[in-house]
Order: structure tokens, then C-alpha cells, then sequence
């Protein structure tokens, strides 16, 4: 899968546009993401970190590493207690400063 997504990466770059992978990261339930809850409380889903950095984060590091991509686009979900687009650890400490991603990061809409 990190190849696919680099190919796609430099693939879309190649012609011009940004590439912006999603969904950054473990979002793996889109049935009833948001509860049944009319206040639209999000699912939360706990992974351990090992487990994101060995099943979940690799085809996201190799764009970032491999294919310098321009965005990436956080997910709806909950992260072990945060929104990912609020998730320090995820955004700052993973993304940008072990994986060296110098782009910007959109919330899913």
C-alpha cells in the first residue's frame, strides 16, 4: 500500500495539482461515524501507537517521505481521545517533525 500511495502522490503532483491523501488517520468505520447522537458526537477509536506506526501510518509516511506531498486530510473520527486535526501527537510530533512534512493539513469536509 506505501507504494500505491506515493505512485498516486507523484502522479497527481506530476500534473500540476495538489495531492491530498486521506483519511490521516484510522478511520475505519464510515457507518454511523457520528453516533446516533443528534449532538453528532464523533466515534473514538483507540489504537496503540505501535500499531498506527505498523498498519495504519506507513502508505502516509511514504507519501510524506517519498513523494513530498503537498497536503493531507485529517479524519472525521476521534483518535485515542482527540479529533486528529487536534491530535498534537499525530499532527506535530508524527507528521511534521519525525516524518519532516512541511504541507498543510485540511479537516475532511
Amino acid at each position: 500500500m506505501p507504494a500505491d500511495a506515493v505512485a498516486g502522490v507523484l502522479g497527481v503532483q506530476s500534473q500540476g495539482a495538489l495531492a491530498c491523501p486521506k483519511h490521516f488517520a484510522a478511520y475505519n468505520q464510515d457507518t454511523n461515524r457520528f453516533e446516533l447522537d443528534p449532538e453528532w458526537k464523533t466515534v473514538d477509536v483507540y489504537v496503540d501507537k505501535r500499531v498506527l506506526h505498523e498498519l495504519y501510518l506507513p502508505a502516509f509516511k511514504a507519501a510524506v517521505q517519498e513523494a513530498d506531498v503537498a497536503s493531507a486530510m485529517c479524519t472525521y473520527n476521534m483518535l485515542n481521545g482527540y479529533f486528529t486535526c487536534e491530535n498534537d501527537w499525530l499532527r506535530n510530533t508524527t507528521l511534521r517533525q519525525e516524518w519532516g512534512f512541511t504541507g498543510f493539513v485540511v479537516a475532511d469536509w
